[in-house]
């Protein structure tokens, strides 16, 4: 009976000490409010009405409904801040530090549990929050998870500067990747969700030598306009994260997707997530920054490879072919004895423009030995001479002020004795036809590229459906031994036969090399293998070696591409040519127009050729 009586008159204290619920009408109005919107991570669904929650974890929501409302969550998270017993690291109010701050300013008569976060407080103080900056890697092809680009954050200490931020910390985003997996598996998994993504937060200086070194990635740094307040909240925020997994899509979902819904806790009456559906691509992603204000200036942290350019043309002609004999020749000692004999400013340039490049072919080459001496001893060289090296050379053209993501492109047009009317849409991301400025120089990606035509006697075909078209052409020279690739797969309407074109599925890759010819101008050559599916063959999938070849031409304004094509059918004792000149000329970065001459011989038929003119426009 007095254990009976104590429990009543506990249960009396604690109603009398509660604060009193809130009204149906005002809970409504905090689930539907935009920052427990987006505290939550929900967003409105692509189809219908109602939210998506894109927190793929049971630890995050705290109702124990499957897919909670918002609302739902709500009422859940009012009832655990209010729960009692030991408030420790694992209470609601320890997890969700984000939550309860922005509750309690919302019903200051919320009556939250008590007591200390240490785990929390001690993460808090080892965590900069003096300055915010967004962090932009350029685009890298070499690397699937990488070929858009990467966004992650990075968070200053009080006393850091441009110099000294190796020491900041870098707040990420990353898919999980199984190592085990080849590059099919991996881009089938990144597409569909299957890998699991987790922010983390390490050390900047593990990032810079990641992408600048490692990967040889420009690195743009935008500070943002956060103030410390602010800063301090998505930190409360961050804590909630931490360990929460979010399904990682590759186009959509990804790194930027992610890092926009975390910095939209701050500024929630315009979600900057919300913006982005089909594709998230890194790059637009800092448009968006930039067009909400959130962006100031930009601080450029070139690559390896972007420093040693930059520095062989500190150097005049005659004296270049010196910084690669420092490095590649046999004879080391004579080529340091020529190097020798030039003027002091120059020689240290030389020296310092080896160094930089024996770091390039070490990385190539696995890091040998031998160019491991040669670095030192010309690092050891350079150190004797009191000449200065340091210069200020100009950056590219920021990504972010290139054209933008997707494409919409109308044509009209005459092939084969017939003319069409066009209408073509990529969702992401850049044609060797593009306007250049803000784009890597041979950088090739696109993604669903698709055209349709409406012929005067045919009517509305597709014409063609590019599911991926990457092409990366690195420049060879007597520094870098550099290989070009591509890859593409889809669908193409080519002649099979002497009488009609079909749409036919194709895998295409190629592995060669390209030239720069002077600053503008670059020439390839790619042997290829493409597997075809052509109806009406005893064998439809035909495997047809070839090779492709081609030059492009580039300047602010203009750019000419042109490309042949040669391939050979063996099982059915056919070939194919196809060539093509494109022109585009792009006033502004977000408007194009094109003149494109195509023709095409093969499987029974002579040259048919014809042109086509269009608007392109980048949106």
């Amino acid at each position: 009976m007095p254990a009976v009586l104590f429990f009543g008159l506990w249960l009396l204290a604690l109603n009398a000490t509660a604060a009193p619920l809130p009204s149906e009408a005002r809970l409504q109005a905090l689930a539907e409010d935009r920052q427990w919107l987006t505290l939550t991570h929900y967003r409105p669904k692509s189809v219908g009405r109602g939210w998506h929650g894109s927190a793929n974890d049971s630890a995050f929501y705290l109702a124990e409904q499957d897919n909670p409302t918002p609302l739902q969550e709500l009422r859940a998270t009012l009832a655990a801040l209010q729960s009692p017993g030991p408030v420790d690291d694992q209470h609601p109010r320890c997890r969700f530090p984000a939550r309860t701050a922005w509750l309690q300013t919302q019903l200051p008569d919320l009556a939250v549990a008590q007591g200390d976060c240490p785990e929390y407080q001690a993460w808090r103080e080892r965590t900069p929050d003096e300055r915010l900056v967004l962090i932009f890697p350029a685009a890298y092809l070499n690397s699937p998870s990488s070929m858009f680009g990467h966004t992650f954050l990075r968070l200053d200490p009080a006393d850091a500067d441009v110099s000294s931020t190796l020491l900041s910390h870098a707040l990420d985003f990353a898919a999980i990747v199984d190592s085990q997996d080849n590059d099919i598996l991996f881009a089938w998994r990144g597409m569909t969700g299957g890998y699991p993504g987790h922010f983390s937060i390490m050390p900047y200086h593990r990032k810079v030598r990641e992408y600048s070194a490692l990967e040889n990635r420009d690195i743009w740094e935008y500070p943002m306009v956060y103030t410390p307040e602010e800063i301090d909240f998505l930190l409360k925020h961050v804590w909630e994260v931490r360990q929460i997994r979010f399904d990682y899509y590759f186009t959509s979902e990804n790194c930027s997707y992610q890092l926009l819904a975390l910095l939209d806790v701050l500024r929630p009456d315009e979600p900057l997530a919300w913006q982005f559906g089909l594709t998230t691509i890194p790059v637009d992603t800092v448009r968006a920054a930039q067009r909400a204000g959130l962006i100031e200036d930009a601080h450029y942290r070139p690559s390896r490879t972007s420093e040693f350019r930059q520095t062989l043309e500190q150097l005049p002609e005659a004296h270049r072919s010196l910084v690669a004999r420092l490095v590649r020749d046999q004879d080391f000692e004579t080529a340091m004895a020529e190097t020798a004999r030039l003027p002091e400013s120059e020689r240290a340039m030389t020296y310092l423009g080896a160094h930089r490049l024996a770091r390039l072919v070490a990385q190539q080459q696995g890091n040998p030995d031998e160019l491991r001496r040669r670095s030192h001893q010309l690092l050891l060289a350079r150190s004797q001479l009191q000449a200065s090296t340091r210069f200020d050379p100009e950056p590219p053209t920021r990504a972010e002020h290139g054209h933008r993501s997707r494409r919409l492109q109308l044509a009209a047009g005459h092939f084969d004795d017939e003319g069409y009317l066009g209408l073509s849409w990529r969702p992401s991301f850049h044609h060797l036809s593009d306007p250049m400025p803000g784009y890597g120089r041979g950088a090739q990606i696109n993604f669903l590229d698709t055209e349709l035509r409406y012929w005067e006697d045919e009517g509305l075909r597709l014409e063609r459906l590019d599911i991926i078209d990457v092409r990366s052409l690195s420049p060879r020279d007597r520094y870098l031994k550099s290989w070009s690739w591509q890859v593409r797969t889809g669908l193409e309407r080519v002649y099979d036969g002497p009488d009609e074109r079909r749409l036919q599925p194709h895998l295409q890759a190629g592995f060669g090399h390209s030239y720069a010819l002077g600053d503008r101008l670059m020439a390839f050559v790619l042997p290829v293998a493409s597997l075809e599916h052509q109806r009406g063959n005893e064998r439809p999938w035909q495997l047809a070696p070839g090779v492709q070849s081609g030059l492009a031409w580039h300047s602010p304004q203009l750019t000419l591409v042109l490309e042949a094509e040669h391939l050979w059918f063996p099982d059915v004792g056919q070939e194919r040519q196809q060539a093509s000149l494109t022109s585009a000329w792009s006033p502004q970065p977000d408007h194009s127009l094109s003149v494109e001459l195509r023709g095409q011989r093969g499987f029974g038929r002579h040259w048919v050729s014809g042109g086509q003119l269009a608007w392109r426009y980048f949106y």
